[in-house]
């Protein structure tokens, strides 16, 4: 719970502080958290399908995120790729993602109309960097905190579930 409490402090303070988007940096690798954080008012569920990755074998991703907590998925990126890289390089336009709270689902596809990317989990400015940390390691790695919130507007225009 103080993990909780001292990460949305942390987002809570960079929010103030304007740190709305995040800055390309130069190093070569990275190891970023995503921290997706459920401000709404029920569960969410999100269920990412990734079609390149399935068809070399790979599965797709889960979680449920509860009312007032929040799921980290930590990517690993030992190449030349700019921070946050997978919400755009390594997918595909057919790859999707659909969250749902208890009355509602979005669903999310890279490739999809331009004002629906624009407000999706696939746009890097939708993140908030709330921590740039250089590791003293042979790799001179840079980790990324990246914070997502969810919060009830997010599921306005969403579909219905049928019940």
């Amino acid at each position: 719970m103080k993990k909780l409490i001292l990460l949305f402090t942390v987002a809570v303070v960079a929010l103030a502080m304007g740190c709305n988007h995040y800055h390309v940096i130069t190093e070569d690798h990275y190891v970023v958290d995503y921290v997706y954080f459920n401000k709404t008012s029920s569960e969410i569920t999100v269920h990412s399908f990734f079609l390149r990755a399935l068809n070399e074998g790979s599965a797709d991703s889960l979680f449920v995120i509860p009312v007032g907590g929040s799921h980290t998925v930590t990517d690993y990126m030992w190449t030349n790729n700019a921070p946050l890289s997978w919400l755009s390089a390594a997918l595909v336009d057919e790859d999707y993602t659909i969250i749902s709270n208890e009355d509602k689902t979005v669903t999310q596809t890279r490739g999809g109309q331009k004002e629906d990317y624009l407000n999706s989990l696939y746009y890097a400015d939708n993140y908030t960097i709330v921590s740039s940390v250089r590791m003293e390691d042979k790799y001179n790695t840079v980790r990324l905190i990246a914070l997502y919130i969810f919060t009830d507007e997010f599921f306005e225009n969403g579909e219905p579930i049928e019940q």
